[in-house]
């Protein structure tokens, strides 16, 4: 399981802030859906405050999020597995080679 999180952990953190981030702008969409409504002397309606919400997130989703996800993501991993993978043979050989002399001492 540590191994798993080595190896994946850019992606948990990617996603957790992802989700920490559009809790924010949920708490904020709504907060100036509220104070417009306010302004305007009529009744504050959630629903207007979460569809805005939702057609901003897509936006940014559409744009930065799916750059994100894909080019770091899907693209530095392949690099990885694909075009560096004598790299990584090399280092996990290196790492065997060390575990093995550190169990011996």
């Amino acid at each position: 399981m540590k191994k798993h999180f080595e190896l994946w952990g850019a992606i948990y953190a990617l996603m957790a802030l992802a989700l920490l981030f559009n809790g924010v702008h949920a708490y904020y969409e709504v907060e100036t859906a509220e104070s417009e409504a306010q302004d305007h002397g009529i009744p504050y309606d959630s629903t207007e405050a979460w569809n805005e919400w939702i057609r901003s997130t897509a936006e940014n989703m559409q744009s930065e999020l799916w750059q994100i996800g894909l080019f770091q993501g899907v693209m530095l991993l392949a690099m990885k597995h694909c075009w560096f993978k004598k790299d990584a043979e090399d280092m996990e050989r290196l790492e065997a080679k060390v575990d093995a002399i550190a169990e011996r001492l």
